[in-house]
C-alpha cells in the first residue's frame, strides 16, 4: 500500500511530458520481451465450452468503447459520437464520476442517439483496489452514481482490477480486463477474446466480464507513436477469423479533431476514421456491432440457458418461434400448467385484481379490452396464473392482431401507451411469456410486442438477437398528491410557458363545456381531425372515440371538455379516470384560434378537476422521444418523465414497419401527403389503416 502511495505522490511531481517519455522507454523495452503474446496471444482464441456463435450467425462481435479521462475529453464526446454515428456504429462512453462534471444533457443526448454510458471510477488517479476498505468505501459511492445515472456497466481507471472485490458493485458487466496487454501496470491478462461470467457466492450471482481485445489507442499512438492502423488491422483480422469479440478503447482525450499539428499527447483523428472505414468495408454484414450491455445480456442468457429463456425447454421454444417450419415435438414447448386465458369482461375477478395490483392501469381494465375489441375486432388472450385458491396472482394481457398487410402478431396491448405485466416475480413473467409465445406459434405469428415502464428489468433477461429492446417513447406524470391547493399546484408550472398562458386563456372570451351527448363527441372528433391533419397524420376512426365515450361514460370514467369562443368550438380534450389517475388521452384544436391558448385552458381545467376529486396523478400520456417540442411542453407542467421500454420478439420476416412505426417509410409518406388531401379522404385513410397498425 505504501509503495502505491509513494508512486502516486511521485507521479504528481513529474511533469506529464516526462511521464510519457518514461513510459515510452518502458514500452520499447518490453516489446522485445513479450513479442510472442502481443498483440496476439494464440491461446486466447479458444472458444468457451458449448459455444454456438453470435446472434444471427455473425462472424464476430464488435464493441467500441470510449474512456473519458478528463474534462478535455468530455468536451470532445459529442464530436466523437457523431463520427461513430456517421460510420453507422454505436459505442459506449465511460465517464469518471467525480473528476469533472458530466452534464445530464450529455448523458441524455448519448442515450437518445443509441449510445451507452458507463462509470469509469470515481477518480482517475489511484488504484482503488489498493485495500479492501478503500474499495468498499468507493464502491458505495460508485453504486450511487450507477443508480443516479441509470447505468449498469463499469470500467476501472488504468485497468487496475480485483474481480472478487468488483462483486460489491451493482453492475451487469465489468470491462477492466484484456486478453493480452503486458504494457499495463497490472499486466496479467484474462487470456480470452470472449466474454466470461464471474461467479459470486451462488450460481445466480455474478457479472459478465468484457475484456478489451484490441490494443488501446493510447498505447499505439501516444506511447508507441505508430503512424498507421496496421496493428489494429492485424489483430482485428485474427479475432474475426477466430469468431471472438473485438472490443477496443478509444479516448477522446487523445484525439486531435483539428487540422492543426497534434500535441505531444494527441494523435490525428484520421487513424480512428481509417480503422472504422476498414471494419465497415472489409467486414460488411459480418459483425454484430453491440453495446457492452447487449453483450452482457446475450452472454447472461447463454450462461442461464439451463434455467430459462422461457420456463419450458426455452431453446425449443425460441427455435420454433424463429423458424415456424422447423418440426419440433409439441411436448417440448407446451404451456406450463395453472395458466389459463380468461375473458376479463365476464370474469368478476379481473377488474378487482387490476385495481389491487400496484402496476394496474387504465389499459388493463376490462373496458379497454371492450373498446379495442368493439372497434377493431382483434382477438384477446388474457393469460393469468391462478393460486391454490383459484384467485388471479399474475397476468399478461395480449391481443392477436391479424392483417393481410402487416401479418399476424401478438401485442400487449394495441393503442395503449404502456401496459406492464401484472407479475410479482421473474418466474411469473417467465411462465406467462412462455404461454404468449406458444400461443403465437399456434397462429403462425411473426412478431410479439410488449411496452412497459416498471417491468423493464424483468424483461431485460430475454434480450437476444431476436428479442429487441428500445426506448422510443416517454411518459409524463404530474403528481397531484403533494400540493395542498390548486394555487400550490400552479407553482410547479413554468411561469412563462404555462402559468402566463393559463392566465391569458382565463382572461379571453373562451368558455368551457363538459360533454354530455354524442354530438359533443362528434365535435371533439372534428377538432381531433384538424390537429392530426396539421401534423400530417391520419386520425383514429370516429367509431373509436364514440365507443370510448359509450363504454366509459356510463361508469362516470370519461371527462371530455370543449373550449368555445362564442359559439365556435376551438379545442377539445378527452380524459379517462381510473383508480387514482386521470389519463389525458386525446385532444384536438382549430389552429386558427390557438392565440387564445385554449389547450392550456382545457388542460388546466382537467388538472383542476382531478385535484378537486382527490386523484393522485395526471397522466400526460406517451410522446415519441424525437418529438422534442411536445416533450418540452409536457415538462413545463412540472411533470416527472419516465421511459417507456418496448420489447419486440421478431422473426426475420416481420415487417420493418412494425419495429419502429414512428420512423417507418409508411409513416413518412403519410406525414408528407395526408395534409394535402381533402378532409373526407383524410378520415377514410384513418379508418382503413388503423386496423392494421394495432
Amino acid at each position: 500500500m505504501y509503495k502505491n502511495e509513494a508512486y502516486y505522490l511521485l507521479k504528481k511531481l513529474i511533469p506529464r511530458q516526462l511521464q510519457l517519455s518514461i513510459r515510452k522507454f518502458i514500452v520499447q523495452w518490453k516489446l522485445s520481451k513479450y513479442g510472442d503474446i502481443w498483440p496476439i496471444d494464440e491461446s486466447a482464441a479458444k472458444p468457451p465450452e458449448g459455444w454456438s456463435g453470435w446472434p444471427e450467425g455473425k462472424k464476430f462481435a464488435l464493441v467500441i468503447t470510449h474512456d473519458v479521462e478528463s474534462a478535455k475529453g468530455l468536451k470532445k464526446c459529442r464530436q466523437l459520437a457523431e463520427i461513430d454515428k456517421r460510420f453507422g456504429f454505436r459505442s459506449s462512453f465511460n465517464f469518471v464520476a467525480e473528476d469533472y462534471e458530466v452534464p445530464p444533457e450529455l448523458r441524455q443526448y448519448l442515450a437518445d442517439k443509441g449510445f451507452e454510458v458507463g462509470i469509469h471510477g470515481l477518480h482517475h488517479d489511484k488504484n482503488l483496489f489498493r485495500s479492501k476498505k478503500i474499495f468498499q468505501k468507493q464502491a458505495q459511492q460508485i453504486n450511487l452514481y450507477l443508480k443516479k445515472w441509470n447505468v449498469r456497466g463499469f470500467r476501472t481507471p488504468s485497468m487496475y482490477r480485483d474481480l472478487d472485490m468488483i462483486h460489491d458493485l451493482d453492475i451487469d458487466y465489468d470491462a477492466s480486463t484484456f486478453d493480452t496487454d503486458p504494457f499495463e501496470p497490472q499486466h496479467d491478462g484474462a487470456g480470452t477474446i470472449f466474454p466470461f461470467w464471474v461467479h459470486g457466492n451462488s450460481k445466480n450471482e455474478g457479472y459478465i466480464e468484457l475484456p478489451y481485445t484490441l490494443p488501446q489507442d493510447f498505447l499505439l499512438y501516444i506511447l508507441m507513436k505508430e503512424k498507421n492502423i496496421n496493428i489494429w488491422q492485424t489483430k482485428l483480422d485474427w479475432i474475426a477469423k477466430n469468431g471472438g469479440m473485438a472490443l477496443f478503447i478509444v479516448h477522446p482525450d487523445y484525439i486531435n479533431f483539428d487540422d492543426t499539428k497534434p500535441g505531444y499527447d494527441e494523435y490525428p483523428l484520421k487513424y480512428y476514421e481509417d480503422f472504422l472505414l476498414y471494419i465497415q468495408s472489409k467486414y460488411k454484414n459480418q459483425y454484430w456491432n453491440a453495446l457492452p450491455r447487449d453483450i452482457a445480456h446475450y452472454w447472461k442468457t447463454l450462461e442461464n440457458r439451463e434455467g430459462a429463456f422461457y420456463s419450458i425447454n426455452p431453446e425449443a421454444t425460441l427455435k420454433a418461434f424463429k423458424n415456424p417450419h422447423l418440426h419440433i415435438n409439441s411436448q417440448e414447448y407446451n404451456p406450463v400448467c395453472n395458466i389459463t386465458a380468461i375473458d376479463p369482461e365476464h370474469d368478476n375477478r379481473w377488474d378487482q385484481f387490476v385495481l389491487d395490483h400496484k402496476n394496474g392501469s387504465l389499459y388493463h381494465h376490462s373496458l379497454w379490452k371492450k373498446l379495442i375489441q368493439a372497434t377493431y375486432g382483434y382477438t384477446p388472450y388474457y393469460f393469468v396464473i391462478e393460486d391454490e385458491n383459484g384467485q388471479i396472482s399474475a397476468a399478461l394481457p395480449t391481443f392477436k392482431v391479424k392483417s393481410p398487410f402487416t401479418g399476424t402478431r401478438f401485442v400487449s396491448l394495441p393503442f395503449s401507451d404502456y401496459i406492464d405485466p401484472l407479475v410479482n416475480s421473474q418466474s411469473d413473467l417467465d411462465r406467462l411469456i412462455n404461454a404468449v409465445v406458444v400461443e403465437s406459434m399456434k397462429h403462425k405469428a411473426t412478431y410479439i410486442e410488449f411496452r412497459t415502464i416498471n417491468c423493464s428489468d424483468l424483461l431485460d433477461k430475454y434480450i437476444s438477437s431476436n428479442f429487441l429492446k428500445s426506448d422510443l417513447n416517454r411518459n409524463h406524470i404530474l403528481d397531484l398528491e403533494t400540493p395542498n391547493s390548486v394555487e400550490e399546484l400552479k407553482r410547479k408550472f413554468h411561469k412563462n410557458h404555462v402559468v402566463r398562458n393559463i392566465k391569458k386563456a382565463l382572461k379571453s372570451d373562451l368558455h368551457v363545456h363538459t360533454s354530455q351527448t354524442e354530438e359533443d363527441i362528434r365535435i371533439f372528433y372534428e377538432l381531433e381531425v384538424k390537429t392530426r391533419r396539421s401534423h400530417g397524420l391520419p386520425p383514429q376512426p370516429y367509431d373509436f372515440f364514440k365507443n370510448m365515450w359509450d363504454i366509459f361514460s356510463v361508469r362516470d370514467m370519461a371527462l371530455v371538455l370543449t373550449a368555445y369562443e362564442g359559439s365556435i368550438p376551438v379545442a377539445s380534450i378527452f380524459n379517462i379516470i381510473f383508480k387514482n389517475t386521470m389519463y389525458y388521452l386525446y385532444s384536438g384544436s382549430d389552429p386558427r384560434y390557438l392565440r387564445s391558448r385554449p389547450n392550456h385552458l382545457l388542460l388546466w381545467k382537467s388538472i383542476e378537476t382531478a385535484h378537486r376529486q382527490g386523484l393522485k396523478y395526471f397522466d400526460f400520456g406517451r410522446t415519441s422521444k424525437d418529438h422534442e417540442s411536445l416533450i418540452d411542453f409536457k415538462r413545463n407542467w412540472g411533470t416527472d418523465e419516465m421511459r417507456i421500454y418496448q420489447f419486440q420478439l421478431t422473426q426475420e420476416k416481420a415487417p420493418a414497419f412494425l419495429l419502429n412505426r414512428a420512423t417507418s417509410p409508411i409513416t413518412e409518406i403519410l406525414s408528407k401527403q395526408t395534409h394535402r388531401l381533402p378532409t373526407t379522404i383524410h378520415k377514410l385513410i384513418g379508418k382503413l389503416i388503423y386496423k392494421h397498425m394495432g
